[in-house]
């Protein structure tokens, strides 16, 4: 394991004190940074994973406008609300989630 040495402002490290000191929950602001790291690697991850998935199927969506003969500019509203269509009843959720 590799130890990691970082500056912060007197005020964030008074806040994460403050944190610790109402919570209980952690012994250290070293158990508190390592925590807040890991959430925010595993946010970081699953925003990207969702992000490619987008574009996956970004690319599958114009792969199939491109074979209905649109030539890669916008598609027209009727065009594009086929599509939206196709894809919520594909993932059978709103595209919105």
């Amino acid at each position: 394991m590799a130890m990691v040495s970082v500056e912060l402002k007197d005020s964030f490290l008074k806040q994460i004190d403050e944190l610790i000191k109402k919570t209980g929950k952690y012994s250290s602001r070293s158990e508190f940074l390592k925590e807040s790291m890991r959430k925010n690697l595993d946010a970081q991850l699953e925003s990207a994973k969702k992000f490619n998935d987008f574009i996956l199927e970004t690319e599958r969506l114009r792969a199939i406008a491109k074979k209905r003969g649109n030539k890669g500019g916008l598609l027209s509203k009727e065009d594009g609300e086929i599509m939206a269509k196709e894809y919520i009843k594909k993932k059978n959720k709103p595209i919105s989630s």
